[in-house]
C-alpha cells in the first residue's frame, strides 16, 4: 500500500509542473489566447466530471468575447451543464436563446433546440 502512495506524489508534481506550463496562456495579454485556454480546459473540466469548473471556464470565455464562435458555443454547453445537472430549465432556455444568436456551427442546433423545448415553456 505504501508504494501506490509513493507513486501518487510524482503525479501531483507533474500535473503541477503542466499548469504551469499552460499558465502563461492564461495570463495572456492576447484574449484570443485567453478565450482558447479557457474554451479547452472547460472541455476538459466537463469530460472530468468538474461541472462548476467547466462553468467557470464557460464563463470566462463569454466575458473575453474575443471569438464569436467561442462564446456562442459557450452559451451553448453551458445550457446543457445548466439543464442537465443543475435541473436549471429557466437559465437552459436563456443560454440556448443568447447561444442561437451568434455565429458558430451548432447554431442551428441551438435554434432548434430552443423551438422544441422553451417557445412555450412558462
Amino acid at each position: 500500500m505504501k508504494k501506490n502512495r509513493y507513486i501518487i506524489i510524482p503525479l501531483f508534481i507533474l500535473m503541477n509542473l503542466l499548469t504551469l506550463l499552460s499558465s502563461e496562456k492564461i495570463y495572456s495579454e492576447n484574449a484570443l489566447e485567453r478565450s482558447k485556454f479557457h474554451f479547452f480546459r472547460a472541455t476538459e473540466r466537463r469530460k472530468a466530471g468538474d461541472n462548476y469548473g467547466a462553468m467557470s471556464d464557460y464563463n470566462m470565455v463569454i466575458n473575453l468575447n474575443a471569438e464569436e464562435s467561442h462564446v456562442g458555443f459557450a452559451y451553448f454547453m453551458r445550457s446543457f451543464i445548466k439543464s442537465n445537472s443543475w435541473g436549471d430549465d429557466k437559465g437552459y432556455c436563456e443560454d440556448l436563446k443568447i447561444a442561437s444568436t451568434y455565429n458558430f456551427p451548432g447554431r442551428k442546433e441551438a435554434q432548434k433546440k430552443f423551438n422544441r423545448y422553451c417557445v412555450n415553456q412558462k
